[in-house]
Parts: C-alpha cells; structure tokens; sequence
C-alpha cells in the first residue's frame, strides 16, 4: 500500500513544480493558463498516442486565440502561456 502511495505521488511532483513555476510567473506577469493547461494536455496525447493526434495541436492555438480575442490576454501572454507548457514539456518528459 505504501509503495504505491509512493509511486503516484512522484507523478505529482512534475506537476506541482510545473504549476509553481506557473504561480511564480504570474505574479509577475500574468500569462495564460487556459493556453498552458491546453497545450499541456495537447502535448501529453501526442507523447501517448503518437504524432497521428497532431490535429490536438489546433487546440492551444484556438484557446490562445480566444482568450486574445475575449481581451483577458495579449497576444504575447497567450503565446507565454504555450512557451512555458513547451518548456515544462520538454524538462519533464
């Protein structure tokens, strides 16, 4: 029971470090966590299923999209928020 308590918990340490990182830059400069979550998520499927699930890509560009066009972002914390998901994607995975 132990060990498996264990073994989910260190799946939780990427992400934990991946949303303070997060915090850390918001409170400095706020970007977008609707097109990081989305792009996070895009980029776990493509890892999982393989590159025939590239059309998941579309996704974070549709929510940066929206959150510019909705005027709760620039265009440059829309594009932060898939930068930092890239970033964390690469260290991470």
């Amino acid at each position: 029971v132990v060990g498996t308590l264990i073994f989910h918990l260190t799946g939780l340490i990427p992400f934990l470090i991946m949303l303070l990182g997060f915090i850390l830059i918001t409170h400095v400069w706020k970007i977008s966590g609707h097109t990081f979550a989305s792009a996070t998520l895009a980029g776990l499927i493509i890892q999982i299923y393989g590159w025939a699930w590239w059309p998941m890509l579309l996704v974070p560009l549709i929510v940066g999209w929206s959150r510019v066009y909705r005027h709760t972002h620039t265009l440059s914390q829309a594009i932060a928020g898939g930068i930092y998901s890239l970033v964390c994607m690469y260290f991470f995975l």
